[in-house]
């Protein structure tokens, strides 16, 4: 989903962000949470960048997921942050994000230290990182 908020209308660049995910399977509650994801910077008045995290505060799907937060990563896990910036081709920049499920301690976790060492340890698990699939932590 595309973001709904670009910035204040007196910023002299604007940002927008591009949302997807890697899944297994089609679901209803993937297209719900990028949805969600796609609201949360006008709501709060704010611009994603490349790996921030987002707290969901409960199971992803609403049910089963073992994730409970999202990390914004890069398109593919071992491209640079700035691989998913579209520059030049419209009148915004579009900054183009793969979201990935985190469970709650790697978001502690990054809380702690940085997001960058978490998606560090995220790649290097060589895991497809499919927002509806399990895997095992990386802290």
């Amino acid at each position: 989903g595309m973001a709904e908020w670009g910035g204040p209308k007196s910023a002299a660049h604007v940002l927008r962000s591009e949302l997807y995910c890697a899944a297994r399977r089609e679901a209803g509650w993937i297209v719900s949470l990028l949805d969600a994801l796609a609201r949360y910077p006008s709501s709060q008045q704010t611009n994603f960048a490349p790996l921030d995290t987002v707290l969901v505060g409960r199971a992803l799907d609403g049910a089963r997921s073992p994730f409970r937060a999202v990390l914004l990563g890069t398109p593919e896990p071992l491209d640079p942050v700035e691989v998913g910036a579209v520059d030049g081709l419209y009148r915004e920049t579009v900054l183009l994000h793969r979201v990935i499920g985190v469970y709650e301690q790697e978001l502690e976790f990054a809380e702690r230290h940085n997001t960058k060492e978490l998606w560090s340890r995220l790649t290097e698990t060589g895991e497809a990182l499919l927002i509806d699939d399990q895997r095992p932590p990386v802290v």
